[in-house]
């Protein structure tokens, strides 16, 4: 998160929680089960544009198309970065491809998550990639393999 965040400086966490939200504003359920100020990513009623201009975005690795949908419609007046599986035979793949402004495959190896600046014990066990929708750019996403430990450094 802190090398992206370091390019896009990032408004909103997209998908977190109290204890793990890596923005001051973040979408998602508070610890006592309500909704957090910013609510849920996924309503359809829910403006972003309320909230910031730049989000990022490791959503739950389920419902992706869900997830990809509303990155797609509220690109229209916000950039988002997402990373995300890179599950690239999939239909949510796919609509990436035909929605976004960009695809980053990240390599070679796989992202290794942090907690408290130690690597987790159950870590990442899929390639990753960072897709990136913004505000009139309508699809036909570029693709491009990004070495991340080189640009990490």
């Amino acid at each position: 998160f802190a090398w992206r965040n370091g390019i896009w400086r990032f408004d909103v966490d997209a998908a977190a929680n109290a204890d793990n939200a890596l923005c001051a504003l973040w979408f998602g359920p508070d610890n006592s089960g309500l909704l957090s100020e910013a609510e849920d990513a996924l309503d359809p009623h829910l403006n972003w544009t309320d909230h910031g201009d730049r989000f990022w975005c490791n959503c739950p690795y389920g419902n992706m198309m869900a997830w990809c949908r509303t990155f797609a419609w509220q690109a229209g007046k916000v950039f988002t970065e997402a990373l995300l599986p890179a599950n690239t035979g999939t239909r949510w793949f796919a609509y990436c491809r035909e929605t976004a402004a960009e695809i980053e495959l990240l390599g070679p190896g796989r992202l290794q998550y942090l907690i408290g600046g130690l690597p987790a014990k159950n870590s990442n066990t899929t390639d990753s990639m960072l897709v990136r929708w913004r505000p009139g750019v309508s699809g036909g996403a570029t693709i491009r393999l990004t070495d991340w430990r080189k640009e990490m450094k």
